[in-house]
């Protein structure tokens, strides 16, 4: 019984210890379109709170994975866009009284307190990077026209990018 405890108590520790580098689900992760066989828009969309740059960093992490996938090594950003998503909530006052009674004898001691909490908004500021790529086999010679802007070789970022942000898998498309 012990060990199938330890097991389930394992497997539990191993889902929470995620990373944010996951397919698009519920506002945040990443997501690519195909817009022709070799070029293609990546966007990365962090959690709330993030630093932009680790979206810039994930949408270049997955433009390298795309790049891969696809059976190319080098891509050209030529189009780049960041966007930071506001969202706020507003949360209500609150009172909360706390009684505490003691009886001594024939009689019955109460002590109150109450504590209040202000109402207040929440404001949270949620990165996002789009990319719009443009994939090479061969290194160009020059990015110049519609493929104009910086050079990556996709298996350097893959490499050096993945580890900082806990992805330890080979390229998935």
């Amino acid at each position: 019984m012990k060990k199938w405890i330890a097991i389930v108590a394992l497997a539990l520790l191993n889902a929470c210890a995620f990373t944010s580098y996951t397919r698009m689900f519920g506002g945040y992760g990443y997501n690519d379109v195909p817009l022709s066989p070799d070029r293609y828009r990546v966007t990365f969309a962090g959690y709330q709170n993030d630093v932009p740059s680790k979206a810039a960093d994930q949408a270049l992490l997955r433009s390298a994975e795309v790049t891969l996938t696809k059976g190319y090594r080098y891509f050209v950003v030529v189009e780049e866009r960041n966007d930071t998503l506001t969202s706020s909530y507003e949360v209500p006052a609150t009172q909360t009284t706390e009684t505490t009674s003691k009886v001594e004898g024939n009689e019955t001691k109460s002590v109150s307190t109450t504590t209040y909490s202000e109402a207040r908004t929440v404001t949270q500021k949620q990165p996002a990077t789009t990319l719009t790529i443009q994939c090479f086999h061969d290194k160009p010679a020059e990015a110049a026209g519609p493929a104009s802007g910086k050079v990556y070789d996709a298996q350097f970022l893959w490499t050096e990018l993945g580890p900082r942000y806990g992805v330890k898998r080979p390229p998935k498309g």
